[in-house]
C-alpha cells in the first residue's frame, strides 16, 4: 500500500456520503490506521489477523465531535493509576490463556470491550495477543489505542512511532493518530507540527485539515483555522458549526462560545471565546494579564482596544508592536481605527483594505471604510462599503441565530444562501444548501431519493464552480473595487 493511498484522496472507497447529506464522512486516523495494519498483516507483514471491527462514522450534522471513540472529555492531568507496564510480564493465569487463546479471536474481544468502556478488559486481552504475537502491527496498534483509552499518552504515542519505524506504511495514519493523543495531552505544539507535517505531505487529507483547524480555533488562531475550514469547505466535507466560523472570522457566535466543545487553549483562546459572549472589557483583562509579546495576542490585544474605543490605549499599543502583528486583521483594524479617530481617513482606508484582504468577514472594518472614502470623496466606493457591511452583519446575524438553536429555520436558511452568493461566496453557499438538504431529509420534507438527487445536484454545482472560479473572490470585488495603487499614495506609516 502507498502512503497516498493509506490516507489520501478521502473521495474514494474510503469515504462514504453522510446520509441524506452531501457533506462527506472523514474517516477517523483510527479508522486509516487499522486499515493500514489489516493491509500490511494479510500482505505478509507478520502474521495474519482479522480486521478489526471499526466504528460506523457518524453523521456531521448530528455530533461535532469525531467519531473516534478516543476519550476528550478526561482530564490528562490525572492519568488512571497502572503499576503496570506495556512490557511487563503476563500472570500465570493470563499465560495459560494466551496458550490456547486465538490471536484473531483476542484482537475481536478487545475491540469489543474498548467498544464497550471496559479498557481493563481490553487491556488484558491485548497483552494476551501481544505474548502470541509481539512483532505484529494490529497488536501492537490496539495496544496503543488501550493506553491512550487509560490516558497513557506518551506510551501511546511512543509505541506507534516505533510501529512507523517498522511499518513504513503507517508513517502519515501515525502522524495524525498521535497529533489527536498530543492534543489530549496538552501538547499542543507537537500535535500542530504533526498535522502540518501530515499535510506537507498530503494536502487533501481532509481528517488533518478538520483535526489542526479545531486546535488553532480553540487557541484563538482563527485566521489560519480558517485557511483549513476554506479547504474543507471547497473538498465537500466541513460541519456546520465550521461552516459558522467562516460566517465571522475574528471570534466565534455566543452560541457557539458557550458550548462545551470551544474549550479555549491559553489567553487568546479565552479572550475569542470572551470576544464572543459579548465580554470585551473581560477579554481585555485577559490579554493584559497574559503580557505576551507574542504577535496574534498583541494584534488581538490592539483590536480589543479599538472595540473600546480606548484611543489612550490603542495609542500607547501602537508603540513596539512586533512586525510579525501585521499579518493579521486584528492589527489592521485597530490601526484603522486609530488613524479614522486622528482623521487621517486615507491611511485608515488603506488599513480597512490590509484588513477585508485577510479577513473578508470583517463587518466593523466595512463601516469604517465606507466613512473614510466617504471623507475621500469616493461616494461610489463608500456606498458599496456600507452595502457590503449590511450584507455581513446580515449573515452573521442569521449564524448567531443557528448557533442558538438545533433545527436552522429553513426560510433563514434560504436567506443565508443568497446572501453568500451576493458576496461571491458560492462554495459556502453550496455546503449550506446541502445542511438544509439534510434537515430537510430529517424533517421528512424530503424522501431518501429526493434528497441523494439535491445532493448529486450541489456536488455536481461545487465540482463546476471550483472548475470555473478556484480562487474565490478577486481583490478587486474584496476591496470594493477600490485602487489600492492610488489610496496608497501619501498613505501615513
Amino acid at each position: 500500500m502507498s502512503q497516498r493511498s493509506a490516507i489520501g484522496h478521502e473521495s474514494s472507497n474510503l469515504m462514504e456520503h453522510a446520509a441524506g447529506c452531501g457533506i462527506r464522512q472523514q474517516p477517523s486516523f483510527a479508522v486509516l490506521m487499522l486499515i493500514v495494519m489489516v493491509t500490511c498483516s494479510t500482505s505478509g507483514c507478520n502474521q495474519p489477523s482479522a480486521t478489526p471491527q471499526t466504528p460506523v462514522p457518524r453523521h456531521p450534522m448530528a455530533a461535532e465531535k469525531s467519531p473516534s471513540k478516543t476519550p476528550t472529555s478526561r482530564s490528562v492531568d490525572t492519568p488512571t493509576v497502572n503499576t503496570q507496564t506495556v512490557d511487563s510480564p503476563i500472570a500465570p493465569q493470563q499465560q495459560s490463556q494466551s496458550a490456547v487463546a486465538d490471536p484473531v479471536q483476542l484482537h475481536d474481544d478487545a475491540l469489543q470491550a474498548l467498544e464497550s468502556g471496559d479498557s481493563a478488559t481490553a487491556f488484558q486481552l491485548v497483552r494476551a495477543a501481544r505474548a502470541l504475537t509481539p512483532e505484529d502491527p494490529q497488536t501492537l496498534f490496539l495496544l496503543a489505542r488501550v493506553l491512550a483509552e487509560r490516558n497513557r499518552f506518551a506510551e501511546a504515542v511512543k509505541l506507534l512511532d516505533d510501529l512507523a519505524e517498522t511499518v513504513p506504511d503507517a508513517r502519515l495514519p501515525v502522524l495524525g493518530q498521535t497529533a489527536e493523543w498530543l492534543t489530549f495531552q496538552g501538547q499542543w505544539q507537537q500535535a500542530e507540527d504533526r498535522y502540518r507535517s501530515l499535510l506537507q505531505q498530503v494536502p487533501d487529507a481532509s481528517r488533518a485539515h478538520q483535526m489542526l483547524a479545531d486546535l488553532l480555533l480553540r487557541q484563538g488562531r482563527r485566521l489560519l483555522a480558517a485557511e483549513h475550514l476554506r479547504t474543507l469547505c471547497r473538498s465537500g466535507v466541513i460541519q456546520e458549526s465550521n461552516l459558522r466560523t467562516l460566517l465571522m472570522i475574528d471570534r466565534p457566535f455566543a452560541g457557539d462560545a458557550s458550548a462545551q466543545r470551544s474549550d479555549p487553549i491559553g489567553p487568546l483562546g479565552q479572550a475569542r471565546q470572551q470576544m464572543g459572549l459579548g465580554q470585551w472589557e473581560v477579554a481585555a483583562e485577559t490579554l493584559d494579564r497574559a503580557n505576551s509579546q507574542q504577535p496574534d495576542v498583541v494584534a488581538a490585544s490592539g483590536r480589543i482596544a479599538a472595540a473600546l474605543d480606548d484611543f489612550g490605549k490603542l495609542e500607547s499599543w501602537t508603540v513596539g508592536v512586533p512586525q510579525s502583528a501585521k499579518d493579521t486583521a486584528d492589527y489592521w483594524l485597530a490601526m484603522a481605527t486609530l488613524r479614522s479617530q486622528q482623521d487621517d481617513h486615507r491611511s485608515a482606508a488603506m488599513c480597512c483594505c490590509r484588513t477585508v484582504l485577510l479577513d473578508p468577514t470583517a463587518a466593523p472594518a466595512y463601516h469604517l471604510l465606507s466613512k473614510s472614502l466617504g471623507q475621500l470623496a469616493m461616494s461610489d466606493h463608500a456606498e458599496r462599503a456600507q452595502q457590503r457591511a449590511g450584507l455581513l452583519e446580515q449573515t452573521q446575524k442569521i449564524g448567531r441565530a443557528f448557533a442558538e438553536t438545533q433545527t436552522p429555520d429553513s426560510t433563514q436558511l434560504a436567506e443565508l444562501v443568497d446572501l453568500l452568493e451576493q458576496l461571491q461566496r458560492p462554495i459556502e453557499a453550496l455546503a449550506w444548501r446541502a445542511v438544509g438538504v439534510s434537515y430537510a431529509k430529517t424533517s421528512g420534507a424530503l424522501t431518501d431519493q429526493e434528497a441523494s438527487q439535491a445532493i448529486a445536484e450541489i456536488n455536481r454545482q461545487r465540482i463546476q464552480q471550483l472548475t470555473a472560479n478556484p480562487d474565490g473572490p478577486s481583490e478587486a470585488f474584496v476591496v470594493c473595487e477600490v485602487d489600492l495603487e492610488t489610496l496608497s499614495e501619501g498613505e501615513q506609516d
